[in-house]
């Protein structure tokens, strides 16, 4: 599969096979001594899904809206770290 842009960090929190195209900025997913929360775009949609149905805890109604922020990477070479 051709990539569509430079593809050389693999830092994907979830799949590790792309570069990452976001970072969600909450701390709650950044803890320290941990890798950062960044996601491709194809797994993006798979973390925010699973955050609002599963991450959000009892005590939150499921229709009740929630807000992750999120910071665009831009691609190229070497590492966000």
């Amino acid at each position: 599969m051709a990539l569509p842009y430079p593809h050389t960090r693999n830092d994907c929190e979830m799949c590790r096979e792309r570069d990452a195209d976001f970072h969600v900025q909450e701390e709650q997913y950044n803890p320290p001594g941990k890798r950062p929360a960044r996601f491709c775009q194809g797994c993006i949609g798979i973390f925010l899904t699973t955050h609002a149905s599963y991450g959000r805890g009892r005590d939150v109604s499921p229709g009740e809206p929630f807000t992750i922020t999120l910071a665009m990477l831009f691609p190229g070479e070497g590492s966000w770290d």
